[in-house]
């Protein structure tokens, strides 16, 4: 532990203790800490000193050198730990940032900030408390330009606060001593314009105020500028770079790197500082890159081409005039020249990051140009690499610029003979390994892409060119075997069978395989050489692992219309040890019965052959079988499989039902709602394929059922389950689409269930089916259809009565404009039947028909007259024969009914019942 000392040796012997310890701390954590602790000792004692320094205690100024000694010991460590913070900034963050540890970065250089900031403010404080207690310029000078020093240590370490205090204290240092004589002295000049630029870097780096230009442009008045010297000026112009790079607004920044540039090209012979030309061209470069960041490509070439005058060898300026010509028209020569440039001028060409610039020059080259003109590029550079003292020693950057040469001349281009002289120029002095499996890697790959392209020949070109690159012994059979099957695609796409043949053969002498014997069957099928094909397929085992070779092979003699060799691969199949009731195995039958439905399927578009039909339904419902019980882990696949087997049932069900195998096409539309269920996902368009398909089975059978009649019940009994599940699938369609719109397939379902409920003469069952119709609010021609149902059967009049007169209801109700022919004709039916059974019910009828002709006398369209004078004669004669049973009372009701008729027809018999009314009316 410390001893507290109280006398001021004793407290300057502490100090240069402190000072001692503080100079050997590390940068790390703890010594940051330790650091803080130490320095607020030292300024702790500093101000019981500075107490017997404005008392002017003798004591005091026995330890001033002393103070002065340890100040000076520990302002410069500080510049030496200032200096290594900058080192590491520079050097480490590469390394760090190359390795994704931003953080480890940042913690880094903040620990390396803290250390300096905090061993100069203790400095600071000796040394204010070793200063003359006089006015002395010189010294408050000195110590103002360690003010602004310690303010910028502050600023690095964004202690923004702090660094404007010391910031005023430099100010009012110089302002105090300097006077008013003084002020504009040389040195309290440069004090202060020095203090003005670190003020406004300070200003921006807070808020990005504008005040900040306000106060560096204040420094570079003449007056001013005429004072500083090179140090402060080559400060000054670094403020601008930092500020500059800092800057969020582009505006701002490129603001700042002009006001740098202006100070840099003052015509003064005193501002001509060391390092001069390096700024200058690193703030024209920012310049350049903020101009074409902004959009101002003219202006950002401008700048790149001053950054070229003043530093021609600068490889990143002639990358961004690049950037700057990039996509101009007519650039490609310029690109050219700028790139012929860069490799005549910079030096270094093989260094890492000079050759990582070029590499994005050539890249560059290649999007704007053309991949030959990248290839000719590398080779320019290649020829630059040798042509200097011992190029031709660096190997790694050549073979680089070969392999970028190789992947520009295959890449894009085709195999065309100059190109592939070059390629195989290239080849020829390949040696290493590495290369070798570069180059193969390069080839195959633009081989691969030409044959994903349909570059055929192209393709062949180069997989020919890699089989060089292939040793002869058994290390590579398998590439080997890879290119020559590849060869062989090639060789099928062109159009040569045989030849593809014969690298197949090769492929399968190399490397026995399932694979190479299915191709040899492939290009055997394309020679037309059948029994050549059948020996390579016959190698191949029929097994789980090979069985998709024979589902392959199938399809390709298929649709070569070879259906000789495709049944014998289908026996082959059948033959097989496959044991085809395993789950695993499902999908290969499914893929089996594919084919045969699709082998099937032609016959049944062209013909109405009963026997086809049946058999591919047979072949669907065995589909259908597989995928219910199908497991599928691939929810993807089994949604496939079943949209195939969907549409083609559908497709089939189509034809079925025109060649009116109509019991045939009853079951496949039933199957096709049926596939559809599987497909666990509820959408709009499955819910109306399944309506569609339902009904579609449901009219089938009410067909059949008028055809058959000995087993018509059973149809309509299954009309009926099929309609059910229909009206169930009606209400999901409005769950689903959230809409109450009409549905023409709903409302053929109606009268389609009247129908087979009137068949079934289940006549307490009608009504319901009428009152649901009004709930839907069917269209009246569906009431119509059921009104005709109704009235050509055998039904009970109160049956039809309550039919018509819904469908009467409906004409009146949904009819925009009613039709009084129908609407009469009905009418007529509907008397007809209350006729016989209730003529009260009749009375309300003819009432009805009443207020219908007074509702119409005055429209150009009027009730039929005929019907008229029907209704009248009809309601004359049921009056009279009331008044022969002397049932005066009704028989005046009836005749009077006759009478307002007879106001609605022109019918001669009107004059002759109004005749014989008054006459009865006179004699009764």
């Amino acid at each position: 532990m410390r001893t507290e000392r109280t006398n001021a040796k004793g407290l300057a012997d502490e100090i240069a203790d402190l000072a001692n310890e503080l100079c050997q701390l590390d940068t790390a954590e703890e010594g940051v800490v330790k650091a803080s602790a130490l320095s607020a000792r030292i300024q702790e004692l500093a101000q019981q000193l500075d107490t017997e320094k404005k008392g002017v205690n003798p004591k005091f100024f026995e330890v001033v050198d002393n103070l002065d000694d340890n100040g000076v010991k520990i302002w410069n460590e500080s510049v030496k730990k200032r200096g290594s913070a900058a080192t590491v900034n520079r050097t480490t963050s590469a390394l760090v940032a190359h390795r994704r540890n931003e953080r480890a970065l940042d913690e880094m250089i903040w620990y390396l900030t803290r250390i300096p900031l905090i061993v100069r403010e203790s400095a600071f404080a000796l040394l204010s408390l070793a200063a003359p207690l006089e006015n002395n310029m010189k010294a408050s000078f000195k110590l103002a330009g360690l003010a602004l020093k310690t303010g910028k240590s502050f600023l690095d370490a964004d202690k923004h606060d702090d660094a404007r205090r010391f910031y005023d204290l430099s100010t009012s240092l110089v302002l105090k001593e300097a006077g008013v004589a003084g002020a504009n002295s040389p040195e309290s000049s440069k004090l202060l314009a020095l203090n003005q630029a670190y003020k406004a870097e300070l200003e921006f780096l807070i808020s990005e105020s504008a005040v900040s230009f306000m106060l560096l442009r204040q420094v570079m008045k003449p007056e001013i500028i005429s004072q500083i010297s090179r140090k402060e000026a080559q400060q000054i112009v670094h403020i601008c770079l930092q500020c500059a790079q800092k800057a969020s607004k582009q505006a701002d920044g490129i603001q700042w790197c002009q006001i740098g540039i202006d100070l840099i090209d003052q015509d003064v012979e005193h501002l001509s500082f060391a390092g001069k030309v390096e700024l200058k061209t690193k703030l024209l470069l920012l310049l350049a890159n903020l101009y074409f960041e902004s959009k101002a490509v003219e202006a950002a070439e401008q700048a790149v081409d001053l950054a070229l005058q003043e530093s021609p060898s600068l490889l990143i300026a002639y990358a961004l005039k690049a950037k700057c010509l990039a996509g101009r028209p007519g650039s490609a020569a310029l690109l050219q020249e700028i790139f012929a440039a860069a490799v005549e001028n910079c030096t270094d060409v093989d260094h890492a990051s000079q050759l990582s610039l070029f590499f994005g020059l050539i890249h560059m080259l290649a999007k704007e140009i053309s991949s030959s003109a990248a290839a000719e590029a590398a080779d320019l550079l290649v020829q630059k690499i040798v042509s200097r003292p011992h190029g031709t020693e660096d190997t790694v950057s050549i073979e680089k610029l070969k392999v970028l040469k190789m992947y520009f001349l295959v890449s894009d281009a085709g195999a065309e003979k100059d190109v592939a002289a070059q390629v195989e120029q290239i080849l020829d002095s390949t040696t290493q390994l590495s290369q070798v499996q570069t180059y193969r890697l390069l080839l195959w790959q633009a081989a691969d892409k030409a044959a994903q392209e349909a570059r055929w020949s192209d393709a062949l070109s180069w997989y020919k060119s890699s089989l060089r690159l292939l040793a002869d012994d058994n290390t590579d059979v398998t590439n080997m075997a890879i290119v020559r099957r590849k060869l062989g695609v090639c060789q099928l796409e062109i159009g040569d069978p045989e030849a593809a043949y014969a690298c197949f053969a090769q492929a399968a002498e190399v490397e026995p395989s399932p694979l190479n014997d299915f191709l040899c069957f492939v290009a055997s099928v394309e020679s037309s050489f059948t029994a050549q094909a059948l020996k390579h397929l016959k190698r191949i085992p029929c097994e789980k692992d090979t069985f998709h070779y024979f589902v392959n092979a199938a399809q390709i003699v298929f649709e070569k219309g070879a259906k000789d060799i495709l049944q014998q691969i289908l026996r082959m199949i059948v033959l097989s040890p496959v044991d085809w009731t395993q789950e695993k195995h499902r999908l290969n039958l499914l893929i089996v019965v594919r084919c045969l439905i699709r082998l099937t399927k032609p016959s049944v578009e062209v013909g109405n052959d009963t026997t086809v039909f049946k058999e591919v339904t047979l072949y669907i419902r065995k589909a259908y079988e597989i995928l219910k019980g199908w497991k599928a882990e691939d929810a993807d696949t089994f949604r496939a499989e079943v949209d195939w087997l969907y549409r083609m049932t559908w497709n089939v069900a189509l034809p079925s039902a025109i060649a009116e195998q109509t019991e045939i096409a009853c079951s496949l539309f039933e199957l096709t709602a049926d596939i559809l269920e599987l497909l666990t996902e509820v959408n709009l368009q499955k819910l109306q394929s399944q309506k569609v398909c339902l009904f579609a089975s449901a009219a089938g059978h009410v067909s059949l059922a008028r055809q058959d009649e000995e087993n018509h019940l059973d149809h309509l009994q299954k009309a009926l389950t099929l309609l059910a599940r229909m009206r169930d699938i009606c209400v999901k369609v409005v769950e689903v689409s959230n809409s109450t719109q009409e549905d023409a397939v709903l409302y053929q379902s109606i009268y389609l269930e009247y129908e087979i409920k009137v068949k079934q003469q289940a006549w307490s069952e009608l009504e319901g089916i009428i009152g649901y119709a009004e709930s839907v609010s069917a269209p009246s021609d569906v009431f119509e259809r059921m009104a005709d149902i109704v009235t050509r059967h055998q039904a009970p009049s109160a049956v039809v009565f309550i039919t018509v007169q819904a469908t009467m209801n409906a004409l009146m109700k949904r009819e925009s404009k009613l039709d009084l022919e129908k609407f009469s004709q009905w009418f007529r039916i509907l008397i007809r039947t209350a006729l016989v059974s209730n003529k009260t019910a009749a009375l309300g009828l003819f009432q009805q028909v009443l207020a219908v002709l007074k509702s119409t006398c005055n429209e150009t369209y009027r009730y039929p007259s005929d019907e008229v004078s029907w209704l009248m004669v009809t309601s004359w004669n049921i009056g009279c024969e009331y008044f022969s049973l002397n049932e005066h009372d009704h028989g005046r009701t009836w005749c009077e009914i006759a009478i307002s008729l007879a106001d609605y027809t022109d019918s001669p018999q009107a004059s002759q019942i109004r005749a014989a009314y008054t006459e009865m009316l006179g004699s009764s």
